[in-house]
């Protein structure tokens, strides 16, 4: 099992919440992955005592329109329609919708749907999430 993210939301004092987002080296995850890995996680969180305060537990899988937060997040997915929130715009651009082109050290470069190409930096991006593409076939 791999760890994809973590995020720690909210305060302890209103309910706050760890979220792991794990997979395995195939990308994969299941519903009994998690609650193994969750049950494990509670017991050492519960010795280890790393966080004062209550707080609940959530582990799952990074979904489909997972976040990229890491190089590796981003080379992996070279090639894949990605949704980037920039820190401050770019060409008068926030949000930035395209394919993943290249990653060069902490250079990102997307194709936008326009056809225009834009670079950027890692600490520039907000937020980036995979764009998830659903479409149905068929007769109802």
């Amino acid at each position: 099992m791999e760890l994809w993210d973590l995020v720690f939301s909210g305060d302890t004092s209103s309910g706050a919440r760890l979220s792991v987002f794990v997979e395995r080296a195939d990308g994969s995850v299941d519903l009994s992955d998690c609650a193994v890995l969750s049950k494990k996680l509670s017991v050492i969180l519960d010795v280890e005592d790393p966080i004062s305060g209550a707080f609940h537990l959530e582990v799952s899988s990074p979904g489909l329109g997972r976040t990229l937060r890491t190089n590796e997040h981003f080379e992996r997915f070279i090639g894949s329609r990605i949704k980037i929130r920039l820190s401050i715009p770019i060409d008068g651009r926030r949000n930035v919708v395209g394919v993943l082109e290249s990653v060069c050290g902490e250079n990102i470069t997307i194709i936008t749907e326009d056809g225009s190409s834009i670079t950027f930096q890692q600490q520039q991006i907000r937020r980036a999430n995979l764009v998830v593409d659903i479409s149905f076939s068929g007769k109802r």
